[in-house]
């Protein structure tokens, strides 16, 4: 360095006019943007990744490494922002705008998640979002902590950049000591990562966490009533009295849940042999429980049979569950030619709240048919 400065003593007025410091202020700045985003994003994912394994959920990874990738982006892209200009008011204003933006790309990462089989084919899904009254809310309320916690961010910022400079090599590359002293902003992203996952996941984490220990718990020599069919909606589903409640290993999905009120979560348990229970969750318990196989079975059934009676029109309502559009029926009344009374139907994939059910006729047919989320069940295509 050129200019030498005693150690541990933060020379801002040398260090903010020295031509070999300011390489590193930008450098440094944008060190800190990493420090700052990465800590904020392992404190919200790194809580929710955990509880959702330990409650046998598929893990959601693209919301996961989005989420993390997205939150360093904006705080790295906020920190060689920072740099560009010396004025404190200047670093403020971006940490404050950058901790509001942030729950937002929490929020986006989520509904990319919830996508998948959209960016896998767009002709056959819709692209669909979550947000709700409550939901916005929450994320508002986010934003409004993180003005304050992104301003002294920003403040922090400014007066480790001196005390850094003094920990670098003699050559004024960054150092390990230098890296280190930046995680004096860990009290800040903890915080905002506990308020972000308090009001994000909360309630989700009861939801899962009662849903898990419902199925887990169960007793294979308790006698429970059978289940009714999940849904009736307004096609008068009949009710499958002698479907039993199975046993064995399950694997949790997240199907859909209420945004409006975030306290209403519909969980599937698929277990080894493919029976699959879904329950709608709520305050740490189980409100509602169905075979929904039997569901999309009579659903698909519903549909082939209006096909073959040439009755399709009277299927449609987009208010009912299932929510049928009469794109839908113009698409099936194009395939209804190739119905036949003899078939199987089986449930090809599930993703999420996402569902392909196929009936394969016996002349060699194959009818496939999307389902997305409850309450209610969106047919979403046929083909």
């Amino acid at each position: 360095m050129s200019v030498e400065t005693p150690v541990g003593q933060a020379r801002n007025e040398v260090f903010y006019r020295s031509r070999e410091a300011a390489a590193y202020f930008r450098s440094g700045s944008m060190w800190y943007g990493l420090t700052f985003g990465l800590s904020y994003a392992l404190v919200l994912w790194g809580r929710y990744a955990y509880i959702i394994f330990r409650s046998s959920l598929v893990l959601p990874w693209l919301e996961i490494v989005l989420g993390i990738v997205l939150c360093v982006f904006l705080w790295v892209f906020a920190g060689f922002l920072s740099s560009l200009k010396r004025s404190v008011a200047w670093v403020i204003l971006l940490g404050a705008f950058s901790a509001a933006v942030t729950p937002w790309l929490v929020w986006l990462a989520k509904t990319l998640n919830e996508n998948v089989v959209w960016f896998v084919d767009r002709e056959g899904w819709s692209f669909v979002t979550h947000y709700g009254e409550a939901l916005q809310y929450r994320l508002f309320m986010i934003g409004f902590w993180g003005i304050g916690i992104g301003a002294f961010a920003g403040l922090l910022l400014r007066w480790l950049m001196p005390h850094a400079w003094d920990l670098t090599t003699a050559s004024g590359r960054t150092s390990l000591k230098s890296l280190g002293l930046f995680l004096l902003c860990l009290p800040l992203t903890v915080l905002f990562g506990s308020v972000s996952s308090d009001l994000l996941h909360k309630d989700f984490f009861e939801s899962l966490t009662g849903t898990y220990e419902a199925f887990s718990q169960f007793d294979p020599e308790e006698t429970r009533r059978p289940f009714l069919t999940w849904r009736f909606g307004g096609k008068q589903l009949e009710g499958n009295m002698s479907w039993v409640w199975p046993a064995g290993d399950f694997t949790l999905h997240l199907v859909d849940y209420d945004a409006d009120t975030m306290d209403q979560y519909f969980f599937d348990a698929i277990y080894s042999d493919g029976s699959t229970v879904r329950c709608q969750g709520g305050s740490s318990s189980l409100q509602l429980c169905g075979n929904v196989n039997d569901t999309y079975q009579q659903m698909m059934d519903i549909m082939i049979q209006s096909g073959l009676t040439r009755t399709l029109g009277k299927l449609q309502c987009e208010l009912c569950d299932p929510s049928i559009r009469s794109e839908l029926l113009i698409s099936l009344d194009r395939l209804r030619p190739n119905f036949t009374q003899s078939y199987d139907i089986y449930k090809n994939f599930q993703s999420g709240g996402a569902v392909s059910m196929v009936a394969q006729f016996d002349n060699g047919f194959k009818l496939s048919c999307n389902f997305r989320g409850d309450d209610p069940i969106v047919v979403e295509s046929c083909e």
